[in-house]
């Protein structure tokens, strides 16, 4: 049997003739004419467990499902493909399928009493109604065949798709204790940023006040393990004090990004102190040394959670799920390298340097595009979209931090990978997945998420104007044409997609450095444009040696010791030498261009300025003439 990755403590459900997500189990279905049960379970889900150990131990449902059903068990963090299409509102998800794989009815947890009645009731249903459900199941594909073959959206105004979504946030907002809504509570990392951006770019203090409350009642409260570091998942209270002990990488990931963010922007301390914590625990328990990339998870255990620090230690801790995925990896990558720079510890930047080194080198396909999953040695399916846009996005990243030329060039090979692989040439943004997967259920239909649209368009966008590439920035136009639809229909969860936006039709501030990047005066100018206090800015250094067809492409001049160029919108300051001079020039240059406000610059925006003369403080500029999209 194939790792299906059971309860940890004693169990039968391994007795229950399971199969893994494959054409194999759909044809053998097919071919008895059965029911399928698709599983949905996790490693670090505690009443999976309790499932294995009750539901799937029990004998009459062992039964059952190995004479009446086709038991199909799957891993929500390694096939998070089938976990979107399929889960039922949490995990363990317990979904009934036709031989086809359409959905006849679903639920949870299910204890055993309940699970008799319930595959009784199902395999009944489907023997008596076999031809109705098919009927209802080929309407059903034809009206999401039709819908994802419809004209894309046109570019929604970002003032607009922020207003809705902001407008949600107001009224759901807890005042008293932050976060969206009452109970079960849940972090919500986009809210977060895209709270912070508004607040800094528009004077929303509303804004301002609703991340602040979150993030120090989150800090504050039960859902942040004060002990041993990480934040476990949610949060059963709206207090943020009874936690779901689970601790995953990406939820670290993305928290530890907002708070390092946060301390910056808004000169918080408290903030670093809680980013140090996360990255304790991340370097603690989640590191595996020989890789230098971080694991996927680490399981709830209410017992040990329980216990004070000094028992705690006389226990074995909550099992690691030590799967690698590129995913979660890639934020990490992205916020250790915040974490280099924010916190003046730049061990951190040589460990996200590590990570992205391993995704690169051991994780890819022959097509250059990342596998989801490592474990056991070798790098595993599938390939999903949802992987390439964090890790091009960490690149970018690394490659502000450091100017190093050959990070550029990797984010610029996967963004190629990425279009070849997922792009749709007909009505252009993202697939999820890379080839639909015909007699796979739901997988058939590949799809445009805004979230995973969000994301396309920032980092599409973010490499245009790092390369002065035109065609980069019509397909990050492109990704927020094809998430636009869903942005609309579900304004609070399309915060990531309302920021996304923002970065796309502002125009940034630009601070070009034209210098060796391993010169300590290059790297001083660095430091001094990274560390600006401001929510929309890219910092470039460029080796003059190296990267002078680029340097000539985007139209700065290099001179014979390192220079910087800060640059907004149609106006540049003259080479700057003291990093003392950066904070300088973009005071100026907000009060000259209203930079305070962040103008939206439309679709139009993106396009790289060239730099202002030496012997004038600001110049208007001509921009260069748009080249037309390659295909």
């Amino acid at each position: 049997m194939a790792d299906l990755r059971f309860s940890p403590r004693p169990h039968r459900a391994h007795l229950v003739r399971w199969q893994e997500w494959s054409d194999a189990a759909f044809a053998e279905a097919r071919a008895q004419d059965k029911p399928m049960l698709l599983a949905i379970a996790a490693a670090w889900c505690h009443w999976c467990h309790v499932m294995d150990e009750t539901t799937y131990s029990d004998d009459a449902v062992i039964q059952t499902l190995n004479q009446d059903f086709i038991p199909v068990r799957v891993d929500s963090d390694r096939r998070p493909d089938i976990n979107r299409r399929y889960n039922r509102g949490g995990w363990p998800t317990t979904a009934i399928l036709t031989p086809e794989g359409d959905l006849l009815a679903g639920d949870t947890y299910i204890e055993p009493e309940r699970m008799r009645s319930f595959l009784a009731q199902v395999r009944d249903y489907y023997w008596e109604h076999k031809g109705e459900i098919r009927q209802k199941a080929a309407a059903l594909l034809a009206q999401r065949s039709a819908a994802l073959g419809r004209t894309p959206e046109p570019v929604p105004a970002a003032t607009e798709v922020v207003a809705a979504v902001l407008a949600d946030l107001r009224e759901r907002f807890d005042r008293v204790h932050g976060g969206v809504g009452a109970a079960p509570k849940f972090p919500a990392p986009a809210v977060h940023d895209l709270l912070l951006y508004r607040s800094l770019t528009a004077d929303d203090q509303t804004a301002r006040e609703m991340l602040t409350t979150t993030l120090d009642r989150m800090r504050q409260g039960g859902i942040l393990d004060q002990e041993e570091g990480g934040f476990f998942r949610y949060s059963a209270a709206s207090t943020w004090d009874a936690p779901h002990y689970e601790k995953l990488l990406e939820n670290n990931a993305l928290l530890l990004a907002n708070y390092l963010v946060a301390a910056h922007l808004l000169e918080v301390p408290e903030y670093r102190d809680t980013a140090r914590h996360v990255l304790a625990y991340l370097e603690r328990t989640l590191l595996d040394p020989e890789t230098g990339a971080l694991y996927g998870s680490q399981d709830a255990d209410e017992t040990y959670y329980r216990l004070p620090l000094a028992a705690r230690r006389q226990h074995t801790p909550p099992a690691v799920d030590r799967t690698i995925y590129a995913h979660g990896n890639g934020l990490a990558a992205s916020a250790l390298v915040l974490a280099s720079w924010v916190l003046e510890a730049p061990e951190h930047l040589d460990r996200a340097g590590r990570i992205l080194d391993f995704l690169w080198e051991r994780m890819r396909d022959p097509a250059g595009l990342l596998y989801h999953a490592y474990y056991d040695g070798e790098a595993r399916g599938p390939v999903l979209l949802t992987d390439q846009l964090p890790v091009g996005l960490a690149l970018l990243d690394l490659y502000e931090a450091t100017g190093r030329s050959e990070v550029l060039a990797r984010a610029t090979a996967l963004a190629t990978a990425v279009v070849q692989g997922f792009r749709d040439p007909e009505a252009g943004g993202f697939w999820d997945l890379r080839q639909p997967q015909q007699g796979q259920g739901s997988l058939a239909l590949r799809d445009k998420l805004p979230e995973d649209q969000a994301r396309a368009a920032e980092f599409f966008q973010r490499l245009s104007l790092a390369t002065g590439e035109p065609r980069y920035h019509d397909l990050a136009l492109e990704a927020l044409r094809a998430g636009a639809l869903g942005a609309r229909a579900h304004p609070l969860a399309a915060a990531a997609y309302a920021l996304a936006s923002l970065r796309v039709q502002d125009e940034p501030l630009h601070i070009v450095i034209p210098g060796n990047p391993d010169d300590p005066r290059t790297q001083a100018l660095l430091a001094a444009g990274l560390r600006l206090r401001h929510p929309h800015r890219l910092v470039q250094a460029l080796d003059p040696q190296e990267d002078a067809d680029l340097l000539d492409a985007l139209g700065y001049v290099a001179g014979p010791s390192p220079l910087a160029y800060v640059c907004y919108q149609m106006a540049c300051s003259p080479p700057l030498q003291d990093p003392a001079a950066i904070p300088q020039a973009v005071a100026r240059l907000s009060q000259a261009s209203s930079l305070a406000a962040m103008p939206s610059a439309g679709p139009g925006g993106g396009i790289t300025r060239l730099p202002g003369s030496a012997a004038m403080p600001f110049v208007t500029l001509t921009p260069p003439a748009r080249k037309e999209p390659e295909e």
